[in-house]
């Protein structure tokens, strides 16, 4: 657990001192539209289909809460930096991808994650990651809209 504790720390000192260029409102509709998705996938693919397990195999507050935090933290970091032009963001979206495949990775190795049932972290997450990072960019092209 020191390893997501670790890594939502480092994310709530990058969001308080990075240059914001969300909105407050921008913000709070991401951070829960990003908690909805992580809360939504993690139960449908670890809990219904049983290809993973978060510290224990039954759903524990702790899973909840880093359902709601940590997602919600990287994914303010990616929409706050996000490149407006296309062609930029499409190397954006891959570098997140991977960086997010590295960081699966080290939750397996630090004992977080239980990949052991069935999920391959090298062929299932990264064209989930990338198709909530084009997800995302659309979101926030979608909430500046309005």
């Amino acid at each position: 657990m020191w390893y997501i504790i670790a890594a939502f720390i480092i994310n709530l000192i990058i969001i308080w001192f990075m240059p914001k260029r969300l909105s407050k409102q921008e913000i709070y509709i991401s951070w829960l539209i990003i908690a909805f998705i992580a809360y939504f996938s993690d139960g449908f693919l670890g809990q219904i289909f049983d290809l993973f397990d978060f510290q224990e195999p039954e759903l524990q507050i702790g899973d909840m809460l880093v359902d709601a935090l940590l997602p919600p933290s990287y994914g303010i970091i990616f929409l706050n930096y996000l490149p407006t032009e296309r062609n930029k963001s499409l190397s954006y979206i891959i570098y997140w991808t991977i960086f997010s495949v590295v960081f699966e990775i080290g939750a397996v190795l630090s004992g977080f994650e239980d990949i052991s049932k069935g999920w391959n972290t090298w062929l299932y997450s990264p064209p989930i990651y990338f198709l909530v990072f084009v997800f995302l960019r659309w979101h926030l092209h979608f909430i500046r809209k309005r």
